[in-house]
């Protein structure tokens, strides 16, 4: 992080509520780290639970299918939670949207206008990528699943460098957008402050999800989502012929799977159920061109 390990650790505690902080069992600073979320799942269950790591810089970050994830030191937040859900809710599946209510909710609450969520992992303001999450879990014995909840944020990203010119679509980061006074009052400490912001959220989002699921955030959700209403092009991935899904972007289903509807009117009309492991979703442009959103 921008300050000492012991200063930045204080910092992200300070942002955290009584009950978070409570809450929290551990939390881990590196200055370099191959990967948040894989330190995490290196570890036994019981030490995953409710501890969270934050690094100054990944040397093997990682997006979803397996993309690299963009990590240079000292100009972003690289940050993941564990959580043991010993009862799963019915619709745990949602769980990576329902992340990006939290962190959609904390950048708000900072003064972050025009923040959207695309469907599945990807956290947009005024359509331009900020961020993006990687959830992933473990069975627990005798149920459940032990999780980790990545969250990549562009925060100081630097344009020209290397991995900025290596990110292949429209991006933004938080000391270019307008509505972030954070970032010009207390430049030294913007990311340790957000990061304590986001961890603060993403702990209370799960304490709320363990007992109630994605329902309650159903109408967060929608309201944020950037693809409802467009064309879109969903494309399946996997091994051999591929068949390619054009149609409407209708929100999602109660698993949030993504809802495609093909057709515009009568008996031709048919909706799409695409599952978020098996697809990317491309939204058109005016131009004609495609915009290449990638799902899990």
């Amino acid at each position: 992080m921008t300050a000492s390990i012991a200063q930045a650790e204080n910092l992200i505690r300070d942002q955290l509520s009584a009950a978070a902080a409570d809450c929290l069992r551990s939390l881990s600073l590196f200055d370099s780290i191959p990967s948040t979320n894989d330190f995490l799942l290196h570890l036994p269950a019981a030490q995953r639970h409710a501890h969270a790591v934050f690094a100054d810089q990944q040397s093997s970050g990682r997006g979803r299918r397996g993309r690299l994830w963009q990590s240079p030191p000292g100009s972003n937040i690289y940050f993941s939670q564990g959580w043991n859900f010993h009862e799963v809710p019915q619709d745990f599946s949602c769980l990576p949207l329902a992340v990006g209510v939290a962190v959609a909710q904390a950048l708000e609450n900072l003064g972050v206008s025009k923040v959207g969520l695309k469907w599945p992992n990807d956290i947009l303001v005024s359509g331009k990528k900020l961020g993006g999450i990687l959830v992933e879990s473990k069975p627990l014995a005798p149920a459940g699943f032990s999780v980790v909840m990545g969250v990549g944020l562009n925060v100081f990203m630097p344009r020209g460098s290397v991995e900025a010119e290596a990110i292949s679509q429209p991006w933004t980061s938080i000391d270019q957008l307008p509505g972030f006074n954070d970032s010009r009052s207390q430049p030294a400490h913007v990311r340790e402050i957000l990061a304590g912001k986001l961890l603060d959220s993403l702990i209370r989002l799960v304490q709320n999800f363990a007992a109630q699921g994605f329902e309650p955030l159903r109408p967060q959700w929608a309201q944020r989502d950037v693809l409802r209403g467009k064309e879109v092009t969903a494309t399946p991935s996997g091994h051999g012929a591929q068949r390619v899904i054009h149609g409407e972007a209708c929100g999602i289903d109660a698993a949030g799977n993504l809802l495609v509807r093909v057709g515009k009117t009568g008996r031709s009309q048919q909706m799409n159920s695409v599952n978020a492991g098996e697809v990317s979703v491309r939204l058109a442009t005016k131009e004609g061109g495609t915009i290449t959103f990638p799902g899990v």
